[in-house]
């Protein structure tokens, strides 16, 4: 049993006694981290609040700041956790897929266009032949039809070109095809005319010949090209050309 003489000896703040009566110093026990005692003589540590923290021994509580996630009980102050982000130093909430949230994180952000976010907490750059809009979770190649002259933008390529998925700039539909759509591209047939930013394959036209659908040539005299024509042919004997082309044939 502990003895009294004179007043029992108070605690000084930070500590605590819950045995009363008791004189001895020894007997003031420092508060542990997480609890404080702000007056002389308490009995007991008082839990840290939620947005303050309290290192052991504390006889007052301390703010977190914005961005700090200190729930109750905490003994020093932390960072809001990457994937969520904290209104106040005493809440923490989820962010949503779509989202990037790194460690100190005040409010919910959209994964920013050009980059995507596998999870909250992770954003990674995506390449020039990607397409990553605003609140990406993967990347994926620019679309046909497409070109995305950066990783966050698209733009419809214009009639004529060609651009297939992963395209970076617009190109013209290439001499001897045609694009009926800019996702599009075919080759032409023997007998076809399809110079650069064909859109329908035509016939080769009369009074020309194709030896291939990239080029034209016209016909000399003395020889005919009907539509398709892939080479010229000679007038048959005893007829002749009033011009160059075929239903222009006089006797």
């Amino acid at each position: 049993m502990w003895a009294i003489f004179g007043s029992a000896t108070q605690c000084p703040h930070g500590t605590a006694n819950s045995q009363p009566g008791q004189s001895d110093a020894a007997a003031c026990v420092a508060c542990s981290a997480g609890s404080y005692a702000s007056a002389v003589g308490s009995p007991s540590c008082s839990v840290c609040s939620a947005g303050s923290f309290c290192p052991a021994g504390a006889f007052m509580q301390s703010a977190c700041n914005l961005g700090q996630y200190c729930p109750q009980g905490s003994a020093s102050a932390a960072q809001c956790p990457a994937a969520y982000y904290c209104k106040s130093p005493d809440t923490k909430t989820k962010c949503q897929s779509g989202s990037y949230c790194p460690a100190g994180s005040t409010s919910s952000t959209a994964c920013p266009a050009g980059y995507y976010c596998a999870s909250p907490d992770t954003k990674t750059e995506c390449q020039s032949s990607m397409y990553c809009p605003v609140g990406s979770t993967s990347h994926h190649d620019c679309p046909a039809g497409y070109y995305c002259s950066s990783a966050g933008t698209k733009a419809v390529c214009s009639p004529g070109s060609y651009c297939p998925a992963g395209s970076t700039s617009q190109t013209d539909c290439a001499a001897g095809s045609y694009c009926t759509t800019a996702a599009t591209q075919a080759a032409c047939h023997n007998g076809e005319y399809c110079p650069a930013r064909t859109m329908k394959a035509e016939l080769c036209p009369a009074g020309y010949y194709c030896p291939d659908p990239k080029s034209k040539q016209q016909c000399t005299s003395g020889t005919e090209c009907p539509a398709g024509s892939v080479s010229e042919t000679e007038c048959p004997a005893g007829m002749a050309l009033s011009n160059l082309l075929h239903d222009g044939l006089t006797v």
